[in-house]
């Protein structure tokens, strides 16, 4: 058996008839508490120590993809230092992405060093850009967001200027949670805004949005915002939205030609400022909606189930054709690997009755089979007679011949789902 056969062949996903069903989300009354600095464990080392070595010339440091800059000016240091950045696990609940430590840890420096973090990866998950800010993790375990930032819209970049070395992350400080979500026709979403850092009973929620110091604001857990900041909430989309002070609810409508793409706005305000915050949802028609090579969208009819203890799987058909997809079970954002073994994730779409294979893997300029890009993003898992939703993609993804098992070009291939789980 060829290799295709091997690693496509772990894709044993049965087809079913789907049924209709909508389910919601019970409103809540939004809680408005008070919250004191958040104090929590330091990041576990989680990646490879880049290291450069800095003299009174000044210098950068910078990770390899380019997440964290760090500007050092001529005559920041006396003598050359080795200045390192690792990437940490992030504990901070107000935190975007990576945790980066940088090291020697307490480093005072002669003159202020610029750090800038990147928010480009991050733009789903970002409610107002100018809500971001930069905060570090004090000794005591508490994270402090520094006042004065800059904002860089073009290249979706945040950055601060500090004196000392700690561990840093980007972090967004007012917020709709969830800023961005998938559900179903019929359905529900709750948003409610949150927001990070401790008000006393006169406090300018909005104040850092024009701060012009180096003030360490302390970041806590994230709580309900008062009412009387958000002043209306706005629709975009088809649908309905209700809002009450921080608290609303969408309800998506009864169908939909494919997917619809609908954005809510909470108003922000106070006696200074105005801010305007955003959440996307993606309401889903049932089915397997995908296209290759950005063109026509196309739904097949399907089911998703549990294959087993370490497998679970969503699968479609439709015109001669099918697509099916893999992984381990369970909620998250699962990488594509080409191995035949129990914890695979894999992605197989046959577009014309069986003759032909696109899979997410291919063969490179060394003839060596590696994963495609991209991912499968199981948003909710749900019971059985429930519906599964998801979103992936895989770029580039090899198109094999079935009869010869040879690559005979890559594609790219996107797409969400909303399934019934009939097992």
């Amino acid at each position: 058996m060829n290799i295709f056969m091997q690693r496509t062949g772990v894709l044993v996903v049965a087809f079913f008839c789907l049924l209709f069903m909508a389910c919601s989300k019970d409103s809540q009354a939004p809680v408005h508490v008070n919250q004191d600095p958040e104090i929590t464990p330091v990041g576990q080392p989680v990646g490879e120590i880049k290291s450069v070595t800095i003299d009174v010339n000044g210098g950068e440091l910078q990770t390899a993809d380019g997440a964290i800059t760090v500007l050092v000016p001529q005559g920041a240091v006396n003598a050359p230092v080795q200045l390192q950045v690792q990437q940490v696990t992030n504990n901070c609940s107000a935190g975007l992405g990576k945790t980066f430590r940088l090291l020697p840890h307490g480093t005072q420096f002669l003159k202020p060093v610029t750090i800038k973090i990147s928010y480009g990866a991050f733009t789903d998950s970002i409610a107002a850009i100018d809500a971001l800010g930069i905060a570090y993790q004090s000794d005591n375990g508490v994270w402090k967001m520094i006042g004065n930032k800059t904002i860089d819209k073009v290249n979706k970049a945040v950055s601060i200027t500090t004196s000392h070395f700690s561990d840093w992350t980007l972090i967004t400080w007012l917020k709709i949670k969830p800023v961005s979500s998938i559900i179903g026709v019929g359905e529900k979403q709750q948003l409610q805004v949150l927001n990070y850092f401790p008000l006393n009973e006169n406090d300018d929620l909005l104040a850092p949005l024009t701060s012009a110091d180096n003030s360490e604001l302390p970041l806590g857990r994230g709580v309900a915002v008062p009412d009387n900041f958000v002043k209306s909430w706005s629709l975009a989309g088809v649908g309905t939205l209700k809002g009450n002070g921080g608290l609303a609810t969408y309800t998506a409508p009864a169908s939909v030609n494919g997917y619809a793409e609908v954005t809510a706005t909470a108003t922000m305000a106070s006696d200074n400022h105005q801010l305007l915050l955003l959440a996307h949802i993606r309401v889903l028609g049932d089915g397997m909606t995908f296209r290759i090579n950005g063109g026509e969208w196309v739904t097949l009819e399907g089911g998703a189930s549990k294959l087993d203890a370490t497998q679970s799987g969503v699968s479609g058909t439709g015109d001669n054709m099918s697509l099916a997809i893999i992984w381990p079970g369970g909620e998250g954002s699962f990488g594509w690997n080409h191995e035949t073994n129990v914890s695979a994730t894999a992605l197989a779409y046959s577009p014309d009755g069986g003759a032909s294979t696109v899979a997410a893997f291919y063969e490179n300029s060394l003839e060596e089979m590696v994963p495609s890009g991209g991912s499968v993003k199981i948003t909710k898992w749900a019971n059985v007679g429930e519906y599964v939703t998801g979103t992936f993609s895989a770029s580039p993804a090899g198109k094999f011949s079935v009869a010869t098992g040879k690559q005979t070009g890559t594609v790219t291939i996107d797409g969400y789902f909303r399934l019934k789980r009939v097992i």
